[in-house]
């Protein structure tokens, strides 16, 4: 089976069933690989191809309200955001204040507004206010530590979790 959307063109089903789809999209002034998929391509709805369309439109919008969503976590620290910003602070020492594209004095604010997006995937099937929609994987640079802080966002564009992945945590 295959659907067809304006912006996505012609979405068909592999072999297995699902649905995949990927480009590189313009975010500030970085290329981002932004993906799709599907696990059921017979479950996939127009609509849910348009909510994955507007959210790409919008996707400066939806990282800077991601990225608040992550500041509110500094507030808490037992939570992941504190645990990847301390992470890198160790992991990098000194040498973090000459990576930083912010420096307001604020430390781990300015690690979390010099964070880059590398990729994005979303997850049109999930459709419940608790189910991750979109996935956005940060890091400070690719070359630089090995973890990424992923934030996971619901249909709304909510932040309903965060974690660590890479070669250090998993």
């Amino acid at each position: 089976m295959a659907i067809e959307h304006d912006f996505f063109g012609v979405v068909e089903a592999s072999g297995d069933g699902s649905a995949y789809w990927s480009e590189n999209v313009e975010l500030g002034d970085r290329s981002v690989d932004v993906s799709l998929l599907a696990d059921d391509a017979e479950e996939l709805r127009e609509d849910d191809l348009d909510l994955v369309q507007a959210m790409i439109v919008t996707l400066e919008g939806i990282d800077r309200q991601t990225r608040e969503s992550m500041v509110v976590e500094l507030g808490d620290r037992s939570s992941v955001t504190v645990a990847y910003v301390d992470a890198l602070v160790e992991e990098l020492g000194e040498s973090i204040h000459d990576i930083l594209a912010v420096s307001s004095g604020d430390l781990p604010i300015d690690i979390l507004r010099s964070l880059l997006v590398t990729r994005i995937e979303f997850r049109p099937l999930s459709r419940g206010d608790d189910d991750v929609f979109a996935v956005f994987e940060y890091t400070l640079g690719e070359d630089l530590s090995d973890d990424y802080l992923v934030a996971s966002l619901n249909r709304s564009g909510e932040m309903v979790d965060t974690e660590i992945q890479g070669d250090g945590n998993g």
